[in-house]
């Protein structure tokens, strides 16, 4: 029962590092909207192919408890180009348990490796990068370090240490919805 209550404990700081990023984009959208072209129906960053296994299993889990979903999959199987599996005319399917890449791009972000900040080609076109309030630009190093650290504890807590360095492919976690009409999950579903 200790491993429940562990698991159910990490997936909380998982939602919180999730919900720090939506945060950070809904007020960097507020304050820089005239030059944010993120919108519903805009795609060009769901290019996303493979995620670490806490995001994995986070997402088997909402896909296992959602059977509506299910028959869209099978729209989304004949996906064009590289785009995300889970996109479906121009609407992700996941958005809810959506990684938290994904929950970053269009921000204003800062690598370590990088001198500057990063933004998407489709935004702040007009504006002067260092300009931006340093409150609105992501750390990256942050964020990764600490959903590296969470998926580690993930990895140990569900005997799987040895994935912890690897990358779960969302094709074959669409593949695996679609073969079988129930899957495993380590996520509890009433998480």
């Amino acid at each position: 029962m200790e491993q429940v209550a562990q698991l159910s404990m990490l997936l909380d700081r998982y939602h919180a590092l999730c919900q720090y990023c939506d945060d950070l984009f809904q007020r960097t959208v507020q304050t820089y909207r005239s030059q944010i072209q993120c919108a519903k129906g805009c795609v060009e960053c769901c290019l996303l192919e493979t995620v670490v296994p806490l995001e994995a299993s986070v997402i088997a889990a909402y896909l296992q408890s959602t059977p509506a979903i299910r028959g869209q999959l099978c729209l989304s199987d004949q996906q064009q180009d590289s785009y995300c599996v889970f996109l479906n005319n121009q609407v992700c399917l996941i958005y809810p348990v959506r990684p938290i890449i994904c929950r970053t791009h269009g921000l204003p972000i800062r690598y370590s490796e990088h001198e500057g900040i990063d933004v998407c080609p489709l935004n702040f076109n007009n504006d002067d990068l260092t300009e931006i309030e340093e409150e609105f630009v992501l750390d990256a190093d942050v964020i990764t370090t600490n959903l590296l650290r969470l998926n580690l504890a993930f990895c140990l807590l569900t005997a799987t240490a040895e994935t912890a360095g690897e990358r779960v492919s969302l094709q074959s976690l669409m593949t695996n919805l679609s073969k079988n009409s129930t899957m495993t999950s380590v996520i509890p579903l009433n998480s």
